[in-house]
């Protein structure tokens, strides 16, 4: 309920100030609110080693990026 509450504060804080981009964030939740559900049952059916190898590849990837983008 703590996340929640600090979450529903944000969201009010920058839509007030006019800084919410409203057509990305709708796509933005719709897309988290798939993922929640359709994430946890296809990462309990995969295997193990398959899920820790994507989970590490994209935040390898990420990093690399804002690396990248630091140094540029």
């Amino acid at each position: 309920f703590l996340s929640f509450a600090l979450s529903a504060i944000s969201v009010a804080t920058f839509a007030v100030a006019g800084l919410v981009a409203w057509p990305q964030a709708v796509a933005m939740m719709l897309a988290a609110s798939a993922g929640g559900y359709a994430g946890a049952p296809l990462a309990r059916a995969l295997p193990r080693a398959a899920v820790r190898a994507v989970i590490a590849a994209v935040g390898f990837g990420m990093s690399a990026v804002f690396f990248w983008r630091l140094l540029s």
